[in-house]
C-alpha cells in the first residue's frame, strides 16, 4: 500500500510518441490488477496514466518501477516471457518520463461538455415524440462519465462508453424475471449518453425493475437536479414520474446492491432490518423443495458436485453443488457451501456428505454460508448470499469469503465482477482423495460420494457437460444485452466488466475534474464563473485551493447540491432554449411521417394523418422501445 492518493492534474502534453506506442498496452497488463480496480491499492489509478503523469506520478513511478524496480509485486512469479515485457515497460517508463510524460495518445478529440439543457431537450423531444406507451419509459445517463476529461482527452472515448451502456443493459435484464433479453435502446442524437428504459420489458409487475422500484431508486438519488422550468415538469408529466432520468452510475450501484433483493422479489430490502425470505424458500419457488430434501430423497437426477481446497474467494475449501430449476427451462441452481475453516466437520475431504440433516451419515460437513447463482427465465444469472441458517445476506461476512483487492463482497455487485463470464470451474479433489482413501467411508457412504461426484478425469463426465451447457446459455443471453451491435476486440487492452467499471468508477474519490463533469460544466466555464464569482471558493471548498484536493464520495454527495445552487445550473434559459418540437404526433397534416428506430436509423411511411395512423399502429404491433413516429416538416 505504497502509493499516495492525488489528483489528476497533469503536465502539458508533449505530443505522441511513436517508440512509446505499446507503454498503454503494458501498463494495463502489468499495472490494473492493483491499481485499475477500485479502491485501487494506495489510490494509485493505472487508467489513466496513458493521458499524462503528473508531477506526483513521474516520482512514484521513477522511483518504485524504474529504480526500486519492486512493481509489480508479483514479478518473480512470471514466466520469461511476461518477465521481458516488464523489463521493457520499466525502460519505457524511464523514457516517458526523461521526455516529460505527456500524453501517450495522439490528441484528436473534438468532444465538448454536454451540458444539462441539452439532455433535457433530448429526453423531452423523445417523449414527444414517442406514442402513449403507459407513462413507462425512463431514461438511464451517462452524461457525467461523457462529460468526464482529463487533460482536455475524455476519459471514456466513443466506444468505452457504449461498453458501459452494455453494463447498464446486462444491470437491466439481470434484474428482469421476462423470458427475453431486451437491450437497452439509444436515444437518437444523444451521442451514447441517454437509454431508453421501457419498464414493461424488465419487470412481470411485481418483480423486476418495477415502477415503484424506479422511484425508489430515483427518491435515494442525491444527483437530481430539479429543474426551474416548465419544460421539466412536462418531462415529468410525460413520463409519469418525478424521476425521469437517473444517473448510470447511480443506478447500477443501488441496483445491484441496495435494491437488488428487491428487484428480485425477495421482500423488500430494509438497511436496518432482515430480511423475510429465506434461501429455503427460494429453493422451493425454483425447485419445488429445498435442497436438502432434494438431497435426502435423491429425487434429482442431475445433481453433481465438486468440492476443492481453495477458490478465488474462499478463505477454506468450498463446495459446488448443481440442480435443475422446476419453474422454467433449462434453468440451473448452483449453491456454493462456504466454511470459515477446513477441518472437523467443516473439512470436505473427510465430510463431504453434508448438509446435517441431508443424509443419515457421520460424514457430513457443517458448513458456515454460501452463495447461490441461479438461471433467470431470459438465460442471465441471478445472485444470493446467505448464512448457514438460510438468511439472506447483503455483504459476506469477511473471515468466510473475500474479495483479493476489493475486501468486502456485496451481493449481487461483486457478483457480476467475479462472475462475468458464467460459473467458475475449480476442478474437483473430493473423488480422487475418496477413491484413494476408500477405507475411511463406509459402503452406502461410498456409493453416494460416487454418485455426487463426477469423475472429472472422465470426458464427457455430467459435471463437465452440464457447467458447460450453463455457461452456454448464459454467454447466449448476456450477447443479447449488448447495445454495440458489433463485437469490439478488446484484446490489445484490458478492459473490466462493464457494469463493475460503472460501479468502479462512483466509489472512487471526485478529483475537480470528475466533479465537473457531474455537475455538467466545462472547466474553463468553471474558470471563468471563478472569477466572477469569488464568494464560491467557500462553497467549493477543496476545490478552490491552488492545488484542488480530491474529496471522497460521501464528501461529494452533500457538497454536490451547493454546486448545483452556487452555480445555478438548476436554472435553464427558458423554454427558448429547449429545441423543443410541441406539435403533436397523432397528425401530419402538411409534413412527412417518418418511422425512427435504433440510434439513427429511419423509414419514411408517407405523409398525412393516415400515414401517421399506420405509423402509430406499427409500433404498437412491434415489441421494440426505440421506435417512434415523427412528423418532418
Amino acid at each position: 500500500m505504497w502509493w499516495m492518493s492525488f489528483v489528476f492534474f497533469l503536465v502539458p502534453v508533449t505530443g505522441f510518441a511513436e517508440d512509446l506506442s505499446e507503454l498503454p498496452r503494458l501498463l494495463n497488463t502489468y499495472c490494473t490488477k492493483c491499481h485499475g480496480v477500485s479502491p485501487q491499492q494506495g489510490g494509485f489509478d493505472s487508467r489513466r496514466l496513458h493521458l499524462g503523469l503528473s508531477p506526483d506520478d513521474r516520482a512514484k513511478l521513477k522511483d518504485r518501477v524504474v529504480e526500486l524496480e519492486d512493481m509489480p509485486e508479483d514479478y518473480d512469479k512470471l514466466s520469461a516471457g511476461p518477465q521481458a515485457e516488464v523489463k521493457k515497460m520499466r525502460e519505457l517508463i524511464k523514457q516517458w518520463i526523461d521526455s516529460g510524460g505527456g500524453s501517450l495518445v495522439e490528441k484528436k478529440s473534438t468532444r465538448v461538455v454536454l451540458t444539462n439543457e441539452e439532455i433535457l431537450t433530448l429526453v423531452h423531444n423523445d417523449l414527444a415524440q414517442s406514442p402513449d406507451i403507459g407513462g413507462e419509459v425512463r431514461y438511464l445517463s451517462l452524461q457525467n462519465l461523457y462529460n468526464y476529461f482529463v487533460q482536455g482527452e475524455p476519459v471514456f472515448d466513443d466506444i468505452k462508453l457504449r461498453r458501459l451502456a452494455d453494463g447498464l443493459s446486462k444491470l437491466v435484464n439481470s434484474l428482469s424475471w421476462n423470458a427475453s433479453v431486451v437491450p437497452l435502446s439509444e436515444v437518437p442524437h444523444s451521442k451514447g449518453v441517454l437509454w431508453r428504459v421501457r419498464l414493461s420489458h424488465y419487470n412481470d409487475e411485481i418483480r423486476g425493475l418495477t415502477k415503484t422500484l424506479w422511484d425508489r431508486i430515483g427518491a435515494a438519488d442525491p444527483y437530481q437536479i430539479s429543474h426551474e422550468t416548465p419544460a421539466y415538469e412536462r418531462i415529468k408529466s410525460l413520463s409519469g414520474t418525478k424521476f425521469p432520468i437517473i444517473r448510470g452510475d447511480f443506478f447500477a450501484v443501488q441496483a445491484s446492491r441496495d435494491f437488488y433483493y428487491e428487484a428480485m422479489g425477495f421482500d423488500f430490502f430494509k438497511r436496518d432490518q432482515k430480511l423475510n425470505v429465506s434461501l429455503p424458500q427460494i429453493e422451493t419457488q425454483l425447485l419445488g423443495k429445498t435442497t436438502q430434501k432434494i438431497l435426502a430423497e435423491a429425487s434429482n437426477q442431475n445433481i453433481v458436485r465438486a468440492g476443492f481446497l481453495r477458490s478465488g474467494v474462499s478463505v477454506s475449501n468450498r463446495l459446488l453443488e448443481r440442480h435443475d430449476i422446476t419453474t422454467h427451462r433449462d434453468g440451473a441452481y448452483w449453491h456454493s457451501y462456504d466454511f470459515e475453516a477446513s477441518e472437523g466437520k467443516k473439512q470436505l475431504a473427510q465430510n463431504p456428505l453434508g448438509p446435517e440433516g441431508a443424509f443419515s451419515t457421520e460424514n457430513a460437513f457443517k458448513h458456515d454460508g454460501g452463495e447461490v447463482i441461479f438461471s433467470l427465465p431470459n438465460g442471465l444469472h441471478a445472485y444470493v448470499l446467505a448464512n448457514a441458517k438460510g438468511q439472506l445476506l447483503v455483504d459476506a461476512p469477511f473471515q468466510i469469503v473475500r474479495h483479493p483487492v476489493k475486501g468486502t463482497i456485496f451481493n449481487a455487485v461483486s457478483c457480476f465482477d467475479c462472475h462475468r463470464e458464467g460459473l467458475i470451474d475449480k476442478g474437483d479433489e473430493i473423488r480422487r482423495f475418496t477413491e484413494d482413501n476408500q477405507d475411511l467411508f463406509n459402503a452406502r457412504d461410498l456409493l453416494k460420494i460416487r454418485q455426487l461426484y463426477p469423475d472429472r478425469r472422465v470426458a464427457g463426465n455430467s459435471f463437465d457437460r452440464l457447467m458447460g451447457l450453463d455457461n452456454q446459455r448464459y454467454a447466449k443471453a448476456l450477447a443479447q444485452t449488448s447495445v454495440t451491435p458489433t463485437p469490439v476486440d478488446f484484446q490489445a487492452e484490458r478492459v473490466f466488466e462493464p457494469l463493475t467499471e460503472i460501479t468502479d468508477y462512483f466509489a472512487e474519490t471526485v478529483s475537480l475534474e470528475k466533479a465537473l463533469s457531474e455537475v455538467g460544466m466545462s472547466s474553463g466555464e468553471f474558470t471563468s464563473r471563478l472569477r466572477e464569482q469569488p464568494d464560491l471558493r467557500r462553497v467549493i471548498g477543496a476545490y478552490a485551493q491552488n492545488e484542488p484536493q480530491a474529496v471522497d464520495r460521501q464528501a461529494f454527495k452533500k457538497l454536490f447540491p451547493k454546486m448545483i445552487e452556487a452555480l445555478e445550473l438548476n436554472k435553464v434559459k427558458g423554454d427558448d432554449a429547449f429545441r423543443i418540437r410541441s406539435e403533436a404526433v397523432d397528425s401530419c397534416d402538411d409534413g412527412k411521417v417518418v418511422l425512427l428506430f435504433g440510434a439513427d436509423q429511419r423509414k419514411e411511411i408517407g405523409s398525412g394523418k393516415s400515414a401517421m395512423d399506420q405509423c402509430l399502429a406499427m409500433v404498437k404491433r412491434i415489441s421494440r422501445s426505440d421506435l417512434r413516429c415523427v412528423c418532418e416538416r
